[in-house]
């Protein structure tokens, strides 16, 4: 993932898709080999939404916190998420969640509610790189699949 956040970063997007299919692929090898490892979850929910799969990044990052329900990376995510499907209940509850956690959460992006597919990569690289400080750990997993 972070091969295709440093592609993204460049503006090389068409190389990106391809580490972002590996990284999934890593990530999906991981859960099978580990399923309770909840950063994992939240790992394939960032490489999803990048790929502009709403539906399965909330999926992962819900995973996430059914392992671990005091991850704030993954409250504040769904947050994001439902914020961008414009449900703003589930939006606040969750970003309340995350800032009940970890103090000072910072706000959650508007986006526009259906940014094009390529699009996508550049709301999760801007997203992920303000969620990143909600779970320091999380970050050395990257350091793993460079």
């Amino acid at each position: 993932f972070h091969g295709a956040t440093v592609h993204t970063v460049l503006g090389l997007n068409s190389v990106t898709y391809n580490y972002l299919s590996y990284s999934l692929t890593c990530l999906n090898e991981a859960i099978r080999l580990n399923p309770n490892m909840f950063h994992y979850y939240s790992l394939a929910g960032e490489v999803l939404l990048a790929q502009g799969d709403l539906l399965e990044a909330e999926a992962a990052f819900t995973l996430a916190l059914q392992k671990n329900p005091v991850d704030a990376r993954s409250n504040w995510m769904l947050s994001f998420i439902y914020s961008t499907k414009q449900q703003t209940l589930q939006a606040n509850q969750y970003y309340i969640n995350a800032n009940q956690i970890y103090s000072n959460v910072p706000a959650v992006p508007i986006t526009s509610s259906n940014p094009s597919s390529s699009n996508w990569l550049t709301v999760a690289v801007q997203v992920t790189t303000i969620a990143r400080n909600l779970a320091p750990f999380a970050e050395s997993l990257f350091q793993i699949w460079e």
